[in-house]
């Protein structure tokens, strides 16, 4: 008979085999491990089959390669070819660009100054504290880029609860924000409008590709706006006859503030207006 020790060695190195063997069988099975990023882009590959092309961004983008040839990138459309000879047009859409634009009522250097205030408020921050972000504070924050807001994030921590609530609000507060900046800036704009009909996805180091969904609806949204605009605009000059013979004298006279409302230099819903020039009659 072996001795306790003996035995209890034995023991040890039968259950340690034992764990051992478990471990290669589960590891042997491959089964993934997903983080919520990339169970997304797996939901998202199912519906590929609905877009012809992808582009990929991310704040340090390169021009190069051209759209729909870069890394993650797919597709062509007749729209690529002047969306590449914009210079830095990736750059462009992501949440680092610089471009002032208007949301809630104050003014933000890029998106990330906005979508930070946006957190800090669903945090019950002070409003001192969130107004730091915007340029009407004129704060040392407000003026910098998109990176000096990113890492101004960690002056308030969020704690499980305000955690779980931002998830929820986080999309709907991004679209608010990407509506107000690809509506207000016309570079942006221009840009956002030449990738088509494409899949856009931006590109985190930890994350990999996410897909911006709530950019696509931006596009789609500021589409039918400028469709509806360029239905609705009077591009003709119209001849009424005037009773009494002589030359017309009636004409429709567009009101200038209508003029290219669908390229977006005016934004407002304003009618064409019915002026009447009197003509002597020869």
């Amino acid at each position: 008979m072996l001795p306790s020790y003996r035995q209890a060695s034995l023991r040890s190195n039968f259950i340690t085999r034992s764990i051992s063997t478990i471990g290669l069988q589960l590891f042997s099975q491959k089964k993934p491990y997903y983080n919520f990023a990339q169970a997304s882009r797996l939901q998202e590959d199912s519906k590929r089959m609905s877009y012809t092309s992808q582009l990929v961004f991310y704040s340090k983008s390169a021009d190069k390669p051209a759209p729909g040839k870069g890394a993650n990138e797919y597709g062509d459309h007749p729209s690529f070819v002047e969306l590449g000879s914009i210079s830095g047009w990736r750059k462009v859409l992501s949440n680092f660009h610089t471009g002032q634009f208007r949301h809630q009522g104050r003014m933000y250097n890029t998106a990330e100054h906005a979508f930070h205030a946006r957190k800090f408020q669903s945090m019950n921050a002070e409003d001192s504290v969130v107004a730091l972000f915007s340029l009407d504070s004129g704060s040392k924050l407000s003026h910098g880029d998109g990176l000096a807001a990113r890492k101004a994030r960690k002056v308030l921590i969020m704690d499980k609860d305000q955690q779980a609530k931002w998830a929820k609000m986080r999309g709907k507060a991004l679209e608010e924000i990407l509506h107000d900046k690809f509506t207000q800036n016309v570079l942006a704009k221009r840009v956002l409008m030449l990738t088509g009909d494409a899949k856009l996805g931006h590109f985190e180091r930890m994350k990999g590709v996410e897909h911006w969904s709530w950019l696509e609806e931006v596009r789609r949204r500021i589409s039918n706006q400028t469709t509806l605009s360029t239905e609705g605009t009077v591009r003709a000059t119209a001849v009424l006859p005037e009773s009494g013979g002589g030359s017309s004298g009636n004409e429709v006279v567009t009101d200038p503030r209508t003029r290219d409302r669908a390229s977006g230099v005016c934004d407002g819903d304003v009618e064409p207006v019915m002026k009447r020039k009197k003509v002597k009659s020869t």
